[in-house]
C-alpha cells in the first residue's frame, strides 16, 4: 500500500514538470520583456500641478522632443548623458545609484522645488529604494523687501534671498544668482552663508533693480532664484513675487537747498565733531544729480574772496530723489569774513557731473546767534576756592575763562600769563575758543606759588594779554584760600 502512494506522487510531480517545460524556461526563469517593459512604465512618473516634482526614470523618448544631449558626471564621477528638453527646465536626482529627469515649465507656480539626491548615510536603503515611491522635495524662497525702489541705481543697500525648506542646506549659498522678467541676471551674491533653518544670500539693490529694464511703479514683477547643490546640479527657479515704488527724479535744472538755514556765528569758535550735530548739510535734486561725481564738490562764498571748503570725507550719500553731502559748520561759517546777525549771504555748492561737466548750484542762508562779545574785558576764574595743598598734589587745572567784546581776537603769539600777590607770573599750559569765550589754562601746582604764605582769606589775580591789534589788557578776578601748607 505504501509502495503505491509513492509510485502516484512521483507520478503527478512529473506530470506537472512536463507542462511547465512547454514554456520559454523554467519557473525560476526571469520575467520577460513585455513584463519588463510593463513594470517601466509603472515607474514612470509626470510633473505634479501642485508644484511638487515626481521621480521619472531615463527614456530615451526625450529625443522625440527635441532635446539635445550634454554629458555630465554622476556623483562617483562617471561619464554620464543627460537628455535635457530645449523648451523645458530640466531637473536631474538620483535614488541609490539609478539617475531620473523631472522636467517643470518655469512659469506655472509661485516657486518650484527641487528634485535632490538623498544622502544615504548610514542607515540603509531607503523606501524610496525599497518600494520605489516618488521623490519629492520643496524649496521656498523670501525675498526681502518685496517692495523694489526705482532709485535704488545708486543705492549701497541689500536685497535678501532666504531659501528654506527640507535638504536646505545641501544648497552651496556662493552659486545662487537672480534673473529678470526679461531674463536679465545678477549674481553671486555679494554676502551668503547656511544658516541653522535657511540658506541667506544678500545681493546689492544697485544690481538687483538693474535686471529689471526699465521698472515701473506699481507694477508686479516675478524674480527667479537659481543655483546649484554642493554636488554641482544645478537648481530653480525659485520664483518670488516683487512690486517696485519709489518716486520720479524731480525734473528740472540741479537746485539745492542748504540746512540750517540760519548759520550762527559762534560756529567759529567750535572745532566740530562730524557726529551728525556740527554739520552743514547741502541737498542737490533736479534731472542729473545721480550722476554727480562726489570727489569734485565744494562750497563757496564767491563774495568773501576765500578759497571753498571741502566736505566731510565719505559723508555724501545718493538718495532716493537727491544727492546729500556734508560739511563742517566751523569751516562753512569761515567762508564768510566778518559775518553780521541778519545779513543774508548766497552759498554755492559746486563740482562736475560724470563725463566731466560742471555744475554750479546755490541757495541763501541768514547769519544768527550773539555778537562775538559786547563791553569790556572781564576775567572769570574756575574754581574760585585755591586749596594750599595743591603744591604737593596739585595735578588739576585752572581756567580763566575771558569775556567781552573782541575777546577773540586775543594774540597766541603773545604771551598771555598768570600773577598773583607773590611770586613770578606763570604762562597757560593750554587755550581754546569755546562759545563766546576765550579760555586760558594753568597748573593748579603752579598757580597756589602765587599766593603768599601764610595766606590770607581771598587774592585778586590778574591774567594778562595781547589782541591782534597791539592792546595790552590784564583783567582779574577773585578767589579764597582754604587749608594751610605744612
Amino acid at each position: 500500500m505504501k509502495i503505491r502512494v509513492i509510485l502516484l506522487a512521483c507520478i503527478f510531480i512529473l506530470s506537472f514538470l512536463s507542462v511547465n517545460c512547454n514554456k520559454d524556461g523554467t519557473p525560476f526563469a526571469p520575467k520577460t520583456d513585455v513584463e519588463e517593459q510593463k513594470a517601466d512604465t509603472a515607474n514612470t512618473g509626470s510633473v505634479a500641478s501642485t508644484g511638487s516634482y515626481s521621480n521619472v526614470s531615463r527614456s530615451a523618448k526625450s529625443e522625440e522632443r527635441g532635446s539635445y544631449q550634454r554629458p555630465k558626471s554622476d556623483f562617483k564621477g562617471k561619464s554620464r548623458t543627460s537628455h535635457v528638453a530645449s523648451d523645458d527646465q530640466v531637473s536631474e536626482a538620483s535614488t541609490g545609484n539609478e539617475v531620473s529627469n523631472a522636467t517643470f515649465n518655469s512659469a506655472t507656480a509661485n516657486y518650484n522645488p527641487k528634485l535632490k539626491p538623498k544622502p544615504r548615510g548610514n542607515k540603509g536603503p531607503s523606501r524610496d529604494d525599497e518600494n520605489n515611491n516618488e521623490t519629492t522635495q520643496d524649496f521656498r524662497v523670501r525675498i526681502q523687501p518685496f517692495k523694489w525702489n526705482i532709485n535704488w541705481a545708486n543705492s549701497m543697500g541689500l536685497v535678501t534671498v532666504r531659501i528654506s525648506g527640507e535638504g536646505f542646506e545641501e544648497i552651496d549659498p556662493d552659486t545662487l544668482w537672480l534673473v529678470g522678467p526679461e531674463g536679465a541676471v545678477t549674481g553671486p551674491p555679494s554676502k551668503a552663508q547656511v544658516g541653522p533653518y535657511s540658506v541667506v544670500a544678500k545681493f546689492l539693490k544697485s544690481e538687483a533693480i538693474g535686471i529689471i529694464p526699465e521698472p515701473q511703479r506699481g507694477v508686479p514683477y516675478d524674480i527667479q532664484v537659481m543655483g546649484q547643490f554642493n554636488n554641482g546640479i544645478e537648481f530653480g527657479p525659485l520664483i518670488a513675487e516683487i512690486i517696485v515704488v519709489g518716486k520720479k527724479y524731480l525734473a528740472g535744472d540741479l537746485s539745492l537747498v542748504i540746512r540750517p538755514k540760519k548759520w550762527n556765528i559762534a560756529w567759529g569758535n567750535d572745532e566740530g565733531d562730524n557726529d551728525g550735530e556740527n554739520v552743514v548739510t547741502a541737498r542737490i535734486s533736479g534731472e542729473g544729480f545721480q550722476d554727480i561725481d562726489p570727489a569734485t564738490v565744494q562750497m563757496a562764498y564767491p563774495e568773501g574772496g576765500l578759497p571753498p571748503i571741502s566736505p566731510i570725507p565719505d559723508s555724501y550719500e545718493f538718495g532716493g530723489v537727491s544727492f546729500v553731502i556734508k560739511f563742517n559748520q566751523s569751516d562753512a561759517i569761515g567762508l564768510i569774513p566778518d559775518p553780521k546777525r541778519g545779513d543774508p549771504h548766497v552759498i554755492h555748492v559746486t563740482g562736475n557731473l560724470s563725463g566731466g561737466t560742471p555744475f554750479d548750484v546755490w541757495d541763501t542762508i541768514t547769519i544768527s546767534g550773539k555778537k562775538s562779545g559786547e563791553g569790556l574785558l572781564t576775567l572769570e576764574i574756575k574754581p574760585n576756592k585755591w586749596n594750599m595743598s595743591w603744591a604737593d598734589d596739585g595735578d588739576g587745572e585752572v581756567t580763566a575763562r575771558i569775556k567781552g567784546e573782541d575777546f577773540d581776537k586775543i594774540d597766541l603769539l603773545q604771551p598771555i600769563q598768570m600773577r598773583g600777590p607773590a611770586g613770578t607770573p606763570i604762562n597757560t599750559t593750554g587755550t581754546e575758543l569755546a562759545g563766546f569765550s576765550f579760555i586760558a589754562k594753568f597748573s593748579q601746582s603752579q598757580a597756589i606759588t602765587l599766593i603768599p604764605v601764610p595766606p590770607e582769606n581771598e587774592y585778586e589775580i590778574f591774567v594778562s594779554f595781547y589782541l591782534t591789534d597791539g592792546t595790552f589788557h590784564e583783567p582779574s578776578d577773585w578767589v579764597s584760600i582754604k587749608g594751610k601748607k605744612k
